[in-house]
């Protein structure tokens, strides 16, 4: 009878060393797992800005900045954009999905997808300025919000003053 009893207090015993152990596998095996997530989505944002870079965005952004020479793109609406224009709307529509996957924490660890594309990021956000404003002043906040959420982490000033201004 001790036996027994001494048998089922070293199981009790085991499941207690155990469950703690088997607490911080699977903790380890979640945050494993978002790492291995953030990584996929990472590559994956990366090749297909990489592809639409070397297509037609980077020629466009290239022609776009020597057009307006650091002055303001003048925005006309979306019915009178040139070619040029229509790419500079790609890229900004682009970089709201980026900033959807941000804001549903689809993608947890932002760091390496905005150190290594942030500065081109950054220079579509400061020349489609112009449209992002005058279409959140037409439409509301829910249309650039995302995009409004990038350009707050990267810690562009108008985008987060339009925030503020316009309660985003």
């Amino acid at each position: 009878m001790e036996y027994t009893h001494w048998l089922s207090n070293a199981a009790l015993a085991a499941e207690v060393i155990a469950l703690p152990f088997l607490a911080w596998q699977i903790l380890l095996g979640r945050k494993e797992n978002r790492r291995s997530r953030d990584l996929e989505i990472s590559m994956t944002l990366s090749q297909s800005f990489r592809e639409h870079w070397e297509s037609t965005w980077e020629d466009a952004l290239l022609e776009l900045e020597e057009k307006t020479a650091g002055k303001p793109l003048e925005y006309r609406g979306r019915r009178e954009m040139s070619d040029n224009e229509r790419e500079l709307l790609r890229m900004l529509n682009w970089i709201d999905w980026v900033g959807t996957a941000l804001r549903t924490k689809m993608l947890t660890n932002t760091d390496v997808l905005l150190k290594s594309i942030g500065p081109t990021i950054r220079s579509i956000l400061a020349l489609g300025r112009p449209i992002v404003e005058a279409e959140v002043k037409a439409h509301g906040c829910d249309y650039w919000g995302s995009l409004l959420h990038v350009g707050r982490r990267l810690d562009m000033d108008w985008a987060r003053q339009l925030i503020i201004q316009r309660k985003c």
